[in-house]
């Protein structure tokens, strides 16, 4: 979770506004973001050089490649670009429970 949230801030600087914040605490606990732009802010020359630029933060760049290939699929459909963009992000802390007796023969 540590690195969405440390990115956020990015992400407010590119244009985006956080309109929700929240987490759900359980076994898998669930951080949910949601973060809104004016469609325009983005076209899709800047979604670009924003993922050339940000290929060594993977959040900031499976968000802009999510929201590239939403822009690519939405310009096929031939439909009006609606206000505003929002980007949803939804991290899951999967457990991972091992138990075990002896030695494994694979610890892959």
């Amino acid at each position: 979770m540590d690195p969405w949230i440390s990115v956020l801030p990015k992400l407010e600087a590119y244009g985006f506004k956080t309109t929700f914040f929240g987490l759900s605490v359980s076994i898998n606990p669930t951080l949910e973001i949601e973060m809104q732009s004016k469609a325009d802010a983005f076209p899709l020359e800047r979604v670009q050089a924003i993922l050339d630029e940000s290929k060594a933060s993977t959040p900031v760049h499976l968000l802009f490649n999510a929201v590239k290939s939403t822009m690519l699929l939405h310009h096929m459909a031939k439909i009006e670009r609606l206000d505003p963009l929002t980007v949803k992000i939804r991290v899951k802390l999967s457990p991972e429970i091992r138990v075990s007796f002896g030695v494994p023969i694979d610890e892959g």
